[in-house]
């Protein structure tokens, strides 16, 4: 019998042959109760045997749909990123199947799922609409391209409803003072120091910091090549592409920065010996005292420190006090983008306008000066 649990719900599996003729596995939600959800399996698996197939569109609920793509398109090695999987899986969970969950695939309709996105411009960001968007019209599509359930997508013309409140409030970002406070909190002795460092210096993210590792470095050019970043999937792992083409990047470093790599190393090294056989050899640049990779959960106490200190705060503000430094001491925009890893010069635009603004009216003053 093809029953499972997750979570306090049960699951079936069904057997059913494909076009082809070759048998396969297609699992559906049951009930709660197992009982209920055995005899929904010896039902299905009845239809299945007498007509060869059950998953056809008069009978498939959006709730079986998304569990079946999420288990034959979202879940196949090597199709979506980690953390793409876990975005998506929360979207479908939190906002699609509350909403669609009873409906059967066939009664969705273009207009349904527009008047679904327009009501939840209120509550996501772009951003998160964006990728609501492409959950919606990606599976749809494979409704489509399998040809087992739909001979037009419903998502196919839907569009993100413009969003008003798109621009984010100004960033915060630690002042001098502050950092001075954080690097006596977190001196060169602190298991934090290596990450608060590439975070402040170079403005790294916290996964491309835990990531790091001294083969990335280059201490003749004085570069950081950003190759990798933890991701969290049962547990803390490298992925070996950043989240966009444009997070795989080369990061200069100055002197300062310079001076602190050639610390940590000499501390490791020493480390090294006194932990002997027991030392991990990750070659990580942000590790614990005995070299294993220092997590995003283990920085999460940064973020504690900074609030009760603070009163707000958390290791990304690192990397806003950072960007905000380089544009205010003049660096180029665009420059700046780049060295962050943003896939758009945009994005750094929304996020720092405010130190644009600054620069604006320096330049407006300087022209009264010229004149």
């Amino acid at each position: 019998m093809y029953i499972r649990k997750r979570g306090n719900k049960y699951y079936y599996t069904v057997e059913v042959r494909d076009e082809a003729g070759n048998r396969k596995k297609i699992e559906r939600a049951g009930s709660i109760s197992k009982t209920e959800t055995n005899k929904m399996w010896r039902q299905a698996q009845a239809e299945a045997d007498r007509v060869g197939s059950f998953d056809t569109a008069s009978n498939i609920s959006i709730e079986d749909f998304y569990s079946l793509w999420i288990h034959e398109v979202l879940e196949v090695d090597g199709s979506y990123k980690t953390n793409t999987i876990k975005l998506y899986k929360s979207l479908i969970r939190s906002h699609i199947l509350p909403r669609f969950g009873s409906y059967k695939l066939k009664r969705v309709t273009p207009r349904l799922l527009q008047n679904f996105l327009n009501e939840k411009k209120s509550s996501l960001s772009r951003s998160s609409l964006n990728c609501l968007v492409a959950v919606l019209k990606r599976s749809f599509m494979y409704a489509v391209d399998f040809g087992r359930f739909l001979s037009v997508s419903p998502a196919l013309n839907v569009h993100v409803p413009r969003v008003y409140k798109d621009t984010p409030a100004p960033v915060k970002t630690f002042s001098r003072e502050q950092m001075k406070k954080v690097f006596d909190k977190f001196n060169e002795e602190h298991k934090f120091y290596p990450a608060i460092c590439t975070a402040y210096y170079v403005g790294l993210r916290i996964g491309e910091c835990c990531a790091l590792t001294w083969d990335d470095i280059n201490m003749k050019k004085n570069e950081i090549t950003v190759r990798r970043t933890a991701v969290y999937d049962s547990g803390w792992t490298i992925q070996d592409l950043p989240k966009s083409n444009s997070s795989v990047r080369t990061a200069p470093f100055g002197q300062n920065f310079r001076r602190i790599l050639l610390s940590i190393h000499d501390r490791q090294e020493h480390l090294k010996k006194e932990y002997g056989a027991f030392y991990s050899a990750g070659n990580y640049v942000c590790s614990l005292p005995n070299g294993e990779m220092i997590t995003p959960d283990d920085l999460r106490y940064f973020n504690t420190w900074c609030k009760k200190n603070f009163g707000f705060g958390s290791f990304h503000t690192l990397r806003h006090t950072y960007a905000t430094n380089m544009l205010e001491a003049g660096a180029d925009l665009e420059l700046v983008s780049k060295q962050l890893g943003h896939n758009s010069i945009v994005t750094t635009a929304k996020y720092y306008s405010h130190v644009l603004d600054k620069r604006k009216r320096l330049v407006a003053d300087l022209m009264d000066k010229a004149l």
